[in-house]
């Protein structure tokens, strides 16, 4: 807003519209934000040191004896510690949350390397979960959205080593991912965090459907839930995330549908399960004056039992999720949201067009029509865009 601003307040100064004076004061009122992308820097630094000093104790490890490994290992890790502890006190966080960064990657450094000193054979991952937990308790000791990232990838990396290596699914892991850091998302409420936390949980979810070989449908339900904590708690911003994500899954899902057209038999207590969620999700929406959104559970609707209509279906989802999204952002002026809706409108219509024209229209035939319809689409939604979003304002 503040470039806008600057840009157009130059000329109504010029055609005396506004007083310099007044426009100084417009400015004042949307303060230029403070550039943090130079923040990253340490970050990288920090990164290329602990692999640097990691690769060199690794490549000359087998020369160095047994106590004077064990010595280098507590000396890095204690003084990573130390001097991120030392910045920290100063006020320089970003340093300061580095070199704990690195630190807590040298002592899982550390136990990886110890136990390949006096040659201890591990039988599942608990090893990567006690790295882990230091990761979740330095997180929550420091506050930091770095360790919170640095956690995850380690217990992600911890599911999958159990999963490929040990041929089994790890709930210590699971369940440090779920409460530790799920705590932590959901008392500091970071968007990044809240998404790249729930995209965990839903990846290790299929992991353990795939480890019991629960049927893949399944998965569904934990996202259902995810969607329903929306309605119970309206007004809470975490949860509001995770209804966002929802759909965005089960737009996802449709996709999938519409391109594999996966069949299966229908289950009656996975269609109960549904239909209890549904309605709890109904009986918060009428409750909390949320009932206009219960429309959104058309997107949800487990639709893959009416096989074989399943991709028309589900194209027809899409759709209605574009044209939701579309609604949606032109009743709040929100740029962001009509864009997605603009871009999930026209790859819809492009997903219709392959899977449905595709085998009896000639192909030349079908590539000039599929693309000016996309153009015309783009072109009204585009006028429509700019109608609402440039004279009526917009984010």
């Amino acid at each position: 807003m503040r470039k806008l601003l600057q840009k157009e307040g130059i000329g109504w100064v010029e055609k005396q519209i506004i007083s310099n004076d007044q426009f100084n004061q417009l400015l004042e009122l949307y303060p230029e934000q403070d550039k943090r992308s130079y923040k990253i820097i340490p970050i990288l630094a920090s990164l290329l040191i602990g692999l640097g000093i990691l690769t060199f104790i690794a490549s000359n490890w087998s020369l160095i004896s047994n106590p004077i490994k064990l010595s280098i290992i507590i000396i890095v890790m204690l003084g990573f510690y130390g001097f991120g502890e030392r910045m920290v006190g100063k006020g320089s966080l970003v340093m300061g949350h580095c070199f704990v960064s690195l630190g807590v990657i040298t002592f899982g450094a550390g136990i990886i390397l110890t136990g390949q000193m006096f040659h201890l054979s591990a039988n599942d991952v608990t090893s990567f979960i006690v790295w882990g937990l230091a990761g979740i308790v330095m997180t929550y000791l420091y506050r930091s959205s770095l360790l919170f990232y640095l956690t995850l990838v380690i217990l992600n990396f911890s599911q999958g080593i159990s999963m490929i290596t040990y041929n089994q699914f790890s709930f210590v892991t699971f369940i440090l991912l779920m409460i530790g850091l799920g705590l932590f998302a959901f008392k500091y409420r970071h968007n990044i965090v809240v998404i790249l936390l729930s995209t965990s949980v839903f990846i290790q979810s299929l992991f353990l459907f795939s480890d019991y070989d629960i049927s893949w449908f399944w998965m569904l339900v934990p996202v259902y839930l995810f969607y329903v904590l929306a309605d119970i708690f309206p007004k809470d911003f975490f949860f509001s995330i995770y209804r966002k994500l929802s759909l965005v899954f089960f737009f996802i899902f449709s996709l999938y549908m519409v391109l594999f057209r996966s069949s299966e038999s229908f289950s009656a207590f996975h269609f109960i399960t549904f239909l209890v969620i549904a309605l709890i999700s109904i009986s918060f929406k009428w409750k909390n004056n949320r009932l206009f959104t219960g429309y959104e559970w058309i997107i949800i609707i487990p639709a893959f039992y009416l096989f074989p209509l399943t991709d028309v279906i589900y194209i027809f989802m899409m759709y209605f999720f574009s044209m939701y999204l579309l609604w949606h952002g032109f009743k709040l002026r929100n740029r962001v949201t009509v864009n997605l809706g603009s871009f999930s409108f026209l790859f819809s219509t492009l997903v219709a067009y392959l899977n449905l024209t595709w085998d009896f229209m000639p192909k030349s035939i079908s590539f000039i029509l599929g693309g000016g319809l996309l153009f015309v689409i783009y072109y009204l939604l585009q006028k429509q865009k700019n109608k609402w979003l440039i004279d009526g304002g917009g984010d």
